[in-house]
């Protein structure tokens, strides 16, 4: 494959021709409320808005977690190709019926080499869903990941949920907080650490 179509494939998909001093992320997602919430996050820790790119399941062509897990690869691939530039690549897709290590597992054996602990790819699995973050964040006591919070949070603004897991949220979690969300924490600060 040339070098220039790796660079054009990767720009469509949101991709990151950026210079040094700038990290470019693009945001592997089921839906809106996905992205808004990892938008929030992000520019939140400083990240600018315009260098966030969203690539969300299109609307009437199968389940949210399906295109997630038929793109991932390409995704993975495609920033394997310019990991070497300030590239960040986030996937985010729920759990839903499954455990947060049956959901992963899903993803990474649709690869060919596995994720390294080295590359600046974060992989955020809700459970049960990303509601269950939303509920979290209002009242954690009553949070599990087995109970479904879609209808209770409807409502929910994702960017300000966001907001809230960067600024107070993350930096204070508790070892007793969902299994998913501390895996979901150690991912953010693996690769926090990697942009130093």
């Amino acid at each position: 494959m040339k070098k220039g179509y790796r660079w054009q494939t990767f720009w469509q998909w949101g991709g990151f021709m950026t210079s040094k001093d700038k990290f470019r992320v693009t945001v592997l997602c089921e839906d809106k409320s996905h992205l808004h919430f990892v938008m929030g996050y992000l520019e939140t820790l400083g990240f600018k808005a315009n260098n966030i790119t969203g690539k969300i399941a299109p609307l009437g062509r199968g389940s949210g977690e399906q295109y997630v897990r038929e793109q991932f690869a390409k995704f993975v691939t495609t920033y394997r190709q310019v990991k070497h530039e300030n590239v960040i690549l986030v996937v985010i897709t729920d759990a839903d019926k499954y455990t947060y290590e049956n959901r992963l597992k899903t993803l990474t054996n649709t690869l060919t080499n596995p994720l390294s602990k080295e590359e600046k790819i974060v992989v955020l699995i809700p459970a049960k869903n990303i509601e269950t973050w939303f509920c979290y964040a209002d009242n954690s006591l009553e949070c599990d990941e087995e109970t479904d919070y879609k209808s209770k949070y409807k409502s929910a603004s994702p960017s300000a949920c966001g907001k809230q897991y960067a600024e107070d949220i993350c930096p204070n979690l508790p070892p007793d907080a969902p299994s998913a969300l501390q895996e979901a924490r150690m991912e953010v600060e693996r690769v926090k650490g990697l942009r130093s």
